[in-house]
């Protein structure tokens, strides 16, 4: 079983936070810029990482989102009920 990281937020923190999350999945961080405090807290829980000067999701940020399956080389990443993740 995935463990729940943010099941120890109040509901608008982990709602904030996931989204932040499939922001920088989706790399939609110019239209959707994450606040610091946000980026800090998924960096100290392991889910996403500085790599380049960027934020990038880690494995275990990956299988906090629920994700099925690892993407292919050139294919979009699935969640579990099969839906791309840009439409999640």
């Amino acid at each position: 079983m995935v463990e729940r990281p943010l099941a120890n937020f109040d509901l608008e923190k982990a709602i904030a936070l996931r989204w932040a999350r499939r922001d920088i999945l989706g790399n939609r961080l110019k239209l959707s810029p994450v606040k610091d405090d946000d980026l800090r807290t998924l960096i100290d829980l392991g889910l996403v990482e500085i790599r380049d000067d960027s934020p990038v999701v880690t494995p275990a940020g990956l299988a906090a989102l629920d994700w099925s399956e690892p993407a292919a080389p050139g294919r979009q990443p699935t969640h579990k009920h099969g839906n791309p993740t840009t439409l999640c």
